[in-house]
């Protein structure tokens, strides 16, 4: 066991005799000589005569470790090499052949040194060595078994220490030590590339000089919900700034990451040509530093990119992995949305300088073979990360079929140290059963697969990648590798996390991507939104569509009057599950199709603003959900078994209705039994085969409900009727339709309906002929819209304003933000201006206040404000579904049914389909419903009821938000304070991360303001 000391003025002294001697060539970068003593030791001594039987280097200042006077360096078996007075310290360390070294990167936190400028070499070869780990920062060399031994005594001694005396873990050197060079070698020619193999005898780089700076929090806040983004706590000589303006939000702004103390390991050109800006390098230097850490579980820590568009996140996934493949660990996986985006990976791993040729799909293995490849990218989808051989375990001693998960597992083997990178992470977002109104939501297939997989890989690097990391708290539980909870944590496991932040609200909910940051496992910058432009496109229905829209209410009140005495009629009222199923499946449709009217009915005054832009010079891009293309092909098998022409087809909403009625009307018949416990129930009526029978009066109730709803005139389809006002040659449709129904005209002029094939490769080729400007409209949906750019490219021949129409905003807040970022991005000639088309209906604030309550706790788990993903299209008032609006609607439906309004409550809850009586005739307080039901069942009203209901509750809203105001008691979210004079009274620290030493702190305020007078009179 030897432990000696040398410091930065010895190491200059000797550098160059050094390097002389081991014919090294000089510059600068060899001059950190501690690096170029670790690579000669290992190089002439390891690499040539296997593992280690002596020690390797003894560095010593005068008189320490048996050193004489004056500083000394011994190299062995090499010699000595300058030094006065350097000697010899005896004791030799064995280690056996027969098991793998390994080593240890520790870095002592308490000193602002750059790593190597204080270096202490220690060889770790007895368990009883690692008490020195507490005094050491530096390399440690063993075995696997000794290693391991002294990790677990050091973390004991570490225990003992005050968090700032605490030595951090910096990284780990690949357990093969003939790669160990890789960490200290530095370039005979610093402007090549170098190659990702690294076989011995290549030049390989130094690592990156990563300077720490002081951070930059701004000296003074603003109402401004963005800041503008540049790297906080470090620096990178010859980097270059991101080609995009970037920013962070104004909370993020205020949140220093820890300082930097990991230097990744890349190709100089890198740096000196651009291909990684500082924005992105800063990735790469904080996910290596997390990836550098051990969780008090054992497991490596893993480090989220929380970046929007424009920052270039498949560049910053190649550059970790480039990073850790030029250290040695020449495996890695890239998980992603669809085998589709292989291609964009390809390109940002080759813009970095990457061999593309290293990634390959895994789904051109077969499940049940093993992945031959040596080395490489494995690149891997989430639908193929859960799938595997469909071949079942039977009693005859058949196993069953290997996971896809498990393929990638061999390939690696279980101490696999190298990068796991799973980008649109939220594709796990649903990795835990969550109980909601309608039972409980299991988890998703890929979610487990992918949680399974950072369990079997306990030392992966994981790295987590998304704009839109989570919409609820629940969403978080994939990122098992942040330490967010378990030991060390106020949380004791997942579950608790996610009641714990819950119960804070979306305040607390602020607080998890600020402390994450501070906790250096996580960056959110964005492309700046300067030159961005936002409008609500209000449409004011007509009195035609207003008849229309009371009669489609009528006409499903209708419905609603049927179900119920059908389920009379079969008894299947007297099934609570029967009756609560066929309920759910109607006010499921009746929200489905009201969704569909509305937008219908707004898409005229759409298409005249696109005809205005058109005319502008501008250019349209369309935002849907779907396309509703189940339903059409359900009414082209109708139309074709019936001989239909296609002039004759109904492709309007009002397919949603009649399916309803056709498949989910009640029409089973019902009778009384007797379970085992002598209780009443009701079941299902079976024949002798055991087939159900139906009620006839049930289907003839059916049968003249769908007479009816045939008659009722219905708004056209939006994609149906944009592609019909302008043409299908000038519309780009990037969408998952198989085939579209066009109008024509023939050669008389007369107007007819042609049948399009949409192969696998039209999106893509209407993606390129708009950005071509062969197009000016452009339509894309949901499945359609991933992995593709609208946006007015420098390098486009279309580089006209885009006008970016939501004209679908949806239910999910992350398929929102990802299609607002379609048209707005980096190298981009002109920003785009958004426009949220609307109604003046007041049901509509339902889809509106969904999405806007979503994008609100987005903002706040991912930007650390509530505000920062909205894009200025939604504020605080759309969002309807808070604390204070559950309050005014309690009032409101105790005002009602007091008779403190104009309104009757039995009409307006016979509408609304609400029974909110007990058996007594009282309100019952267990029976109001939430604001979602509220909102859903207002589409039921006709318009000016609808009207009349949703001011008596708007008006009860601004009275709640108005009592807590006065009270104090108003979550207003991040606040700027702005006073005559605020002084701190009281500060203190209620906790400290361990790691970091990142602090949450309790500070009181005095806050002095203005007071205005005004006279009564005014």
């Amino acid at each position: 066991m030897i432990v000696s000391k040398f410091n930065q003025t010895s190491l200059n002294q000797q550098s160059k005799q050094i390097l002389d001697q081991n014919q090294i060539p000089f510059n600068p970068e060899t001059e950190l000589a501690a690096l170029v003593l670790v690579r000669t030791a290992l190089e002439r001594n390891l690499l040539e005569t296997g593992p280690i039987q002596e020690p390797l280097l003894t560095v010593g200042d005068g008189g320490n470790d048996g050193i004489g006077a004056g500083d000394g360096i011994r190299v062995n078996p090499i010699g000595d090499v300058g030094g006065s007075g350097g000697g010899d310290t005896g004791g030799n360390s064995g280690v056996p052949k027969s098991d793998s070294p390994r080593g240890v990167i520790v870095r002592n936190k308490a000193k602002e040194d750059h790593l190597f400028d204080v270096l202490l070499t220690t060889l770790v070869v007895d368990k009883k060595a690692a008490s020195t780990f507490s005094q050491t920062t530096g390399v440690i060399i063993g075995t696997a078994n000794q290693t391991d031994q002294a990790l677990k005594q050091w973390r004991k001694e570490q225990r003992k220490l005050k968090p700032e005396q605490r030595i951090d873990v910096l990284g780990f050197i690949p357990d093969d030590l003939q790669r160990l060079h890789k960490v200290g070698r530095y370039a005979e020619n610093p402007d090549s590339q170098t190659s990702s193999s690294h076989q011995d005898g290549q030049t390989v780089t130094p690592p990156i000089a990563v300077e720490v700076k002081n951070g930059n929090i701004p000296e003074e806040f603003t109402d401004s919900v963005f800041a503008n983004y540049t790297p906080q706590r470090l620096t990178i000589q010859g980097a270059q700034q991101h080609p995009g303006k970037l920013v962070q939000s104004a909370a993020m702004s205020a949140v220093e990451p820890p300082p930097p103390s990991y230097a990744p390991v890349l190709p100089t050109n890198l740096i000196k040509d651009g291909l990684l800006s500082i924005a992105q390098l800063e990735a790469v230097v904080y996910a290596g530093q997390a990836h550098s850490e051990l969780l008090p579980n054992g497991s490596r820590k893993g480090f989220f990119i929380g970046d929007g568009t424009g920052v270039g996140k498949g560049r910053e996934i190649s550059g970790i992995i480039l990073d850790n493949m030029m250290q040695g660990r020449n495996k890695a996986v890239w998980i992603s949305f669809n085998e589709g985006l292989i291609e964009d990976a390809k390109r940002d791993f080759a813009g970095i300088g990457g061999d593309p040729g290293k990634i390959f799909f895994q789904g051109k293995t077969k499940a049940g073979n093993e992945i031959t490849q040596e080395d490489g990218i494995l690149f891997t989808t989430y639908s193929t990360l859960r799938g595997g051989e469909k071949k079942q375990a039977n009693d005859l001693g058949q196993e069953g079929g290997k996971t896809r998960a498990q393929q990638i597992i061999n390939w690696l083997g279980e101490d696999f140290d190298g990068v796991i990178a799973f980008d649109e992470a939220h594709s796990m977002g649903n990795a835990i059963a969550v109980k909601g109104k309608r039972g409980v939501r299991k988890p998703s297939q890929q979610a487990i697969a992918g949680i399974n997989l950072q369990r079997e890989l306990a030392n992966a690097r994981i790295t987590y990648v998304s704009a839109t990391g989570a919409t609820e708290v629940s969403n978080l539980s994939y990122a098992d590798r942040l330490g967010l909870w378990g030991e060390g944590t106020p949380f004791a496991d997942v579950n608790t996390f996610i009641a714990g932040v819950t119960k804070g609200g979306i305040a607390s909910m602020e607080l998890i991507s600020r402390d994450m940051k501070a906790m250096g496992m996580y960056l959110a910058r964005s492309l700046s939104y300067d030159g961005v432009s936002y409008e609500r496109l209000e449409h004011t229905l007509s009195d035609f569509q207003e008849a229309i829209y009371n009669e489609l209410a009528g006409a499903w009140q209708i419905v609603l009057n049927n179900v119920e005495q059908a389920l009379e009629i079969t008894q299947a009222g007297s099934s609570g599950n029967a009756k609560s199923a066929a309920m759910a499946q109607f006010w499921g449709a009746h929200q489905r199709f009201f969704n569909q009217i509305i937008t219908a009915m707004q898409t005229p005054r759409v298409i005249d603003d696109i005809r205005e832009q058109l005319d502008a010079g501008n250019v349209a891009v369309i935002q849907l959900v779907n396309t509703n293309e189940a339903a059409q092909e359900r009414i082209i098998a109708d139309a074709t078994a019936h001989n239909t022409a296609l002039e004759d087809l109904d492709f309007t909403p009002r397919q949603m209705l009649m399916d309803y009625v056709r498949n989910g009307f009640p029409v089973a018949a019902y009778e009384e039994s007797k379970d085992d416990n002598g209780n009443t129930i009701y079941v299902p009526v079976r024949d002798s085969e055991g087939n159900p029978v139906f009620d006839r009066e049930a289907i003839a109730l059916r049968d003249a409900l769908l007479e009816t709803l045939q008659q009722i005139r219905v708004p056209e389809n939006p994609l149906d009727s944009i592609i019909n006002a302008f043409g299908s040659d000038r519309v780009a449709e990037i969408t998952g339709r198989s085939r579209r129904f066009v109008q024509t005209r023939d050669d008389d002029g007369n107007y007819q309906v042609v049948e399009e094939k949409r192969g696998k490769n039209s999106a893509r080729a209407d993606a390129e002929a708009f950005q071509a400007n062969k197009k000016d409209i452009l339509v894309f949906s949901g499945a359609g819209g991933t992995g593709y750019s609208f946006h007015a490219d420098n390098t486009a021949d279309n580089q006209r304003k885009r006008i970016h129409y939501i004209l679908q905003p949806g239910w999910r807040a992350d398929a929102a933000v990802q299609g607002f970022g379609r048209t707005h991005r980096t190298n981009q000639a002109n920003a785009p201006h958004y426009v949220l088309p609307t109604t003046n209906l007041k049901a509509q604030k339902r889809f509106v206040s969904s999405i806007a309550r979503r994008l609100d706790q987005l903002g706040a788990l991912t930007r650390g404000q509530r505000e920062a993903t909205s894009q200025g299209m939604f504020t605080a008032a759309d969002n309807l579904e808070s604390h204070y609006a559950a309050i005014a609607l309690n009032n409101f439906f105790t005002d009602l049914y007091r008779g403190k309004t104009d309104l009757s409550f039995h009409d307006v809850t016979k509408q609304m389909g609400l029974n909110l009586l007990d058996e007594n005739g009282a309100l019952s307080e267990s029976k109001m419903p939430g604001i979602p039901q509220f909102l859903n069942r207002l589409l039921s009203l006709k318009t000016d009821r609808q009207n009349a209901v949703f001011a008596e509750f708007e008006n009860r809203l601004v009275e709640a938000v108005e009592y807590a105001k006065q009270q104090g008691l108003y979550d207003v979210g991040l606040q700027t304070l702005t006073a005559a004079s605020i002084k701190k009274t009281r500060e203190h620290v209620v906790y400290e991360d361990k790691q970091t030493g990142a602090q949450t702190r309790y500070v009181e305020l005095a806050v002095t303001t203005d007071v205005s007078y005004y006279d009564w009179n005014n």
